[in-house]
């Protein structure tokens, strides 16, 4: 087989152009929410780099039509276009859905052919538009499309865009000759304006209006124009531009151009032909023939009419079956295969009529009975059910229905069972009792695949214990009340592959003591998780599930932000090995609550993989992204999404679109994937610790037992020896943790790339004359060493005396003072000296020393824990 390198460029050209092509109805839209807003994560440019030849020939495919959706993919595309010329040749199209800074006026620059440029208005006060105002007088498009907001943005910025337009239009763009307008009504004051700049310009051959209606004003204004066609997105239900003779022949010449039609299309005259009422198609062939070739044609109109038709209304398939009598004949068998109706005192009188009389109540495959809360439906009786299985039940392959109990006494489940032997979708929403089955055959349902519970008694759940269900693989539990679960699943949990829970339930199961803690390990081969929110809820995210684990002691009721901790007590039982899939069925309109969608943005940050370790995919049912730059950069739920994405988990939101990456999310992918190292720093991992005067620490024993059996590693920030470790005393967590670690042989590790801390004894340099590096929280510290530290500090917050702090160093850290050189010496020789120190102390570290002070502080710790 020949390779693709034999081939012409021409030929690759042809075969990549359905790839990298933008279709124009997608580049030309002027609706509000970009349709370029869904992200992918395959790039276009992917075929670019399979090898040379296809690199040359998709090149000006992929230039061809340049979108342009943030300020970083402007200033990559302006260094790409500063470097290679040539490419800003091949751009024909440019959208441009912001004004992203000088950017804009390298790329407008090097766009010497282009010919469509469509441009945003949705432009914030705090944009720059000077690099895209310049950059106008650089081009001359043939066709100009402006793009509104819902809401009209109304700034400085957005003011200049219209101007810089309304200056080209008349004075620059010669070659313009076509407007695609989104304002729909006269009283919009930008759309009058730029009309009006056409009207003086008197080159406007083609123009597009959003609504046909709106031609009634947007026509006066530029009729002087040497019009060719006109059109419009919308048609109106007053047609007023068909009333216009003139304007109804521009709108007739704009439909033929832009009617797309295949090459070898016939277009026939249906106004010529004269209708034939009497005519009966395919009259010459065999009934059987006939028969045959009509069911199949109704089958599928009925399918089809019964999926989009609302069940409350008497159109749809009944229509069909209205038409003729050979229609009633032939769909008449199909239309009662699937049947759903709104159980109604009437309707079920002629439902139980149906059962008795028609044969056709034994070719039933599917009922269901759809419920609205502004009409009554009390339900199927237990009566018409019974009847409706024994005549149906053969033949019955989905059934859901909301059946009442109004037959006195319990039922048996094995004898209802057996009647259905070809059911494979069972929604079940009925309190009914049944009889407690001693026996350990319970009967067998052979074919079913998905169990729905609504609604049932423990009885029912108990029948379907000792039931046989070989084919099971989807079960969706909607109610917990009252039903233990723990025995159906111990029998029928291993065949599962999808569970689908609900809210109340998937909390109760990561609470200890549940009777419901154990359904994790009894699924292990679900790959799917579904959470269900019942009707009406605000889409609170789940309480317990999914959310880390944190000791009790270090729980704080005024923690701001979220504190990353290793999970403690691990229960294997609640853990789902295999899931990979996890989707929140949260309820429409939930992210139109502000505290529901931050309750959400807090979950989703904090979520814990720990109880689902093989997770790939979460997915909000109802949550839409944000769609533009702003937007992205703003949304917590973006980054909560980044943030699990770094872990390897995908997020999505409504129809499963992947949310959009914001700004720098390469970075945080990196950042996220460093933090996994195991590294205690302060500001992560730890609360800040302040030493009180008493010197008292806030930090509970436990918690010190914690760090240091949890963070074997610990970032100090500060270059310093070990000799000289003890000489600083640190305001944070991982200082006594240290203490702890060296006093048990532990390992330290320096970073002095973290130098933010305000330390006890620092230096001239790192006591800087700008004040401490804790000024902004209130700095409690001063150098026991320097006077001049004690200046340059913030000593109207500071709560530690001089005399203090030289007392505790001379109690706990005595060789502090043996290696500080005396007050007033200058900044650079103090730094040289400790420098110096450092070094030889580096070459030849004194581990007796370290362990004296390192026993010395411990006990100082304790003594004040013990305070």
């Amino acid at each position: 087989m020949p390779s693709s390198e034999s081939l012409p460029y021409e030929i690759i050209s042809e075969i990549l152009s359905p790839l990298l092509t933008v279709p124009d109805e997608l580049f030309a839209d002027i609706h509000p929410h970009s349709p370029f807003a869904r992200y992918s994560r395959t790039s276009t440019s992917t075929y670019l780099v399979v090898c040379k030849k296809w690199l040359h020939a998709a090149t000006p495919l992929l230039y061809n039509t340049v979108v342009l959706r943030s300020k970083a993919q402007a200033e990559a595309l302006a260094r790409i276009l500063s470097v290679h010329n040539e490419f800003g040749k091949f751009i024909k199209k440019l959208r441009v859905e912001g004004a992203y800074g000088d950017a804009m006026l390298s790329i407008l620059g090097n766009a010497a052919n282009l010919t469509d440029l469509l441009v945003s208005l949705e432009i914030w006060s705090d944009a720059s538009t000077a690099g895209l105002c310049d950059g106008f007088s650089l081009i001359n498009p043939k066709r100009l499309i402006i793009q509104e907001a819902n809401r009209q943005r109304d700034n400085k910025k957005v003011a200049n865009v219209i101007k810089a337009l309304e200056w080209a239009i008349e004075n620059s763009w010669n070659n313009l000759t076509t407007f695609s307008s989104p304002y729909a009504w006269p009283h919009e004051e930008r759309g009058v304006r730029f009309l009006q700049c056409f009207a003086k310009a008197g080159r406007l051959h083609t123009i597009v209006a959003r609504y046909e209606n709106s031609l009634e004003w947007i026509y006066p204004i530029i009729k002087s124009c040497p019009l060719q066609k006109v059109g419009y997105l919308k048609q109106g239900p007053q047609k007023w531009a068909q009333r216009n003779p003139t304007l109804r022949k521009l709108i007739a010449n704009y439909g033929r151009s832009h009617l797309q039609q295949p090459s070898h299309a016939v277009i026939i005259d249906v106004d010529g032909l004269k209708p034939v009422p009497f005519h009966t198609p395919m009259a010459n062939a065999p009934r059987e023939i006939r028969d045959l070739i009509w069911s199949r044609i109704l089958k599928f109109a009925i399918m089809l009419k019964q999926s989009k038709t609302s069940v409350r209304y008497l159109g749809g398939a009944c229509c069909l079956l209205l038409v003729c009598k050979m229609f009633l004949r032939l769909g008449r068998p199909i239309y009662y295969k699937n049947l759903s109706f709104v159980m109604t005192t009437s309707k079920l009188y002629m439902f139980e009529k149906f059962l008795a009389e028609s044969p056709l109540a034994t070719r039933i495959e599917s009922i269901s009975s759809p419920s609205y809360r502004w009409e009554a439906s009390a339900g199927m009786p237990w009566g018409i059910f019974e009847k409706f299985l024994r005549r149906s039940g053969l033949s019955l392959q989905y059934c859901s229905l909301s059946v009442t109990n109004t037959v006195a006494g319990v039922h048996n489940a094995r004898e209802m069972f057996s009647m259905l032997p070809n059911l494979q979708h069972l929604q079940w929403n009925c309190g009914a009792r049944f009889e407690a089955n001693n026996d350990e055959d319970g009967g067998e349902l052979p074919k079913l695949t998905e169990l729905h519970i609504k609604t049932a008694h423990p009885t029912f759940i108990d029948g379907l214990t000792v039931t046989r269900l070989p084919s099971l693989h989807k079960l969706v539990i909607a109610m917990a009340k009252n039903v233990g679960y723990v025995p159906f699943l111990t029998t029928h949990g291993s065949s599962l592959r999808s569970l689908h829970l609900s809210l109340e339930l998937i909390d109760e199961i990561f609470i200890s003591g549940s009777k419901h803690e154990a359904i994790p390990a009894l699924c292990p081969c679900v790959t799917e998780l579904s959470i269900i929110w019942p009707m009406g809820s605000a889409g609170p995210p789940p309480r317990a599930a999914f959310i880390p684990v944190i000791a009790e002691d270090l729980r704080r009721s005024t923690r701001k932000t979220p504190v990353a901790l290793p999970a403690v007590n691990i229960n294997p039982r609640r853990t789902f090995a295999g899931v990979t899939q996890l989707l929140f069925q949260t309820p429409y309109g939930f992210t139109k609550s502000y505290y529901c969608v931050r309750h959400w943005e807090r979950y989703l940050l904090n979520f814990d993989t720990t109880h689902c370790p093989t997770l790939k995919q979460i997915c909000l049912s109802t949550l839409s992204w944000p769609t533009n730059e702003r937007e992205i950069q703003q949304s917590t739920l973006v980054r909560a999404a980044e943030k699990l994405l770094g872990r390897g988990i995908d997020v999505l939101g409504t129809n499963k679109g992947h949310f959009p990456l914001s700004k720098g999310s390469e970075a945080t992918s990196r950042a996220i994937e460093g933090n996994l190292h195991v590294q205690a720093k302060c500001r992560e991992s730890a609360k800040t610790t302040w030493l009180h005067r008493q010197y008292k620490t806030a930090l509970r024993p436990s918690a010190l037992v914690f760090i240091s059996l949890f963070f074997p590693i610990v970032a100090l920030p500060f270059s310093s020896s070990p000799t000289n470790l003890f000489t600083m005393l640190a305001f944070r967590t991982f200082v006594p943790a240290a203490f702890l670690l060296l006093a048990s042989g532990a390992l330290a590790a320096d970073s002095s790339s973290d130098a933010t801390l305000c330390l006890l004894g620092c230096s001239t340099t790192a006591a800087s004359a700008t004040g401490c590096a804790f000024d902004d929280q209130k700095c409690i510290c001063a150098s026991p060493v320097y006077a001049t530290n004690l200046t340059s500090c913030a000593t109207t917050t500071c709560k530690v005396s001089k005399s203090d702090v030289t007392g505790l160093i001379a109690s706990g850290c005595g060789a502090a003072t043996q290696s500080a050189p005396a007050p007033g010496a200058s900044g650079s020789s103090t730094s040289q000296t400790n420098s110096q120190s450092n070094k030889q102390n580096a070459a030849s570290p004194n581990y007796g020393s370290v362990g004296v002070a390192a026993v010395s502080t411990f006990a100082l710790v304790l003594a004040g824990l013990a305070l």
